[in-house]
């Protein structure tokens, strides 16, 4: 998309910023990894305050770390492109504050990913990421002629927000943790 209306250059400057900060979710994914496995017997013994406890902690240490990341990221990003591909790609600071936000939006998101997998909940999963992909795709479309490539960039972040973090939320605080679901549910996949 962003070749066909931007051109070829634009997706080169596109694909460097993205892949620097791919760094981010990288290193937060090793540290939320962990909770997948610990959330499922947590789940099986239906240790409800201590999920949401840990749920709590992972969303805090990874927004957190994302955080001072991104930060440093944005700081330095004119220097580490510039090294990075020889004076070749230079990027708005939009482009890269846009990055710096959807880092630290995806870093928020992965500990619930990590509960809803533990849960095997992975059709409600599937249908979010769907809606989040063609949405996005409609944004960009629309928003790329007019803003340039920050407008991509803050179109999905803005999309992510509304369309995968609020549905996740929304699911995690009805299915999980509401009042009648811990007394009589025995698992949160038998909602499906």
């Amino acid at each position: 998309v962003i070749a066909h209306i931007l051109g070829p250059a634009a997706v080169g400057v596109y694909a460097v910023v993205q892949r620097l900060y791919s760094t981010i979710p990288l290193i937060v994914g090793y540290i939320t990894m962990p909770l997948w496995p610990a959330f499922g017997e947590a789940l099986g013994r239906r240790e409800w305050p201590w999920i949401a406890s840990a749920l709590r902690r992972g969303i805090t240490v990874n927004a957190l770390i994302a955080t001072v990341l991104a930060v440093l990221l944005f700081v330095f990003s004119g220097p580490v492109l510039l090294h990075w591909t020889h004076g070749a790609i230079s990027a708005s600071k939009w482009l890269v504050a846009g990055f710096s936000v959807w880092a630290v939006t995806t870093a928020i998101s992965s500990p619930i990913s990590m509960l809803l997998n533990a849960a095997h909940v992975l059709w409600f999963q599937i249908i979010v990421a769907i809606l989040f992909g063609l949405l996005t795709i409609g944004s960009i479309i629309w928003l790329l002629p007019s803003l340039g490539l920050p407008g991509a960039v803050w179109s999905m972040t803005i999309l992510y927000l509304v369309a995968v973090l609020c549905p996740y939320i929304i699911y995690i605080r009805y299915f999980f943790f509401g009042t009648a679901t811990r007394s009589t549910m025995t698992r949160p996949t038998e909602s499906y």
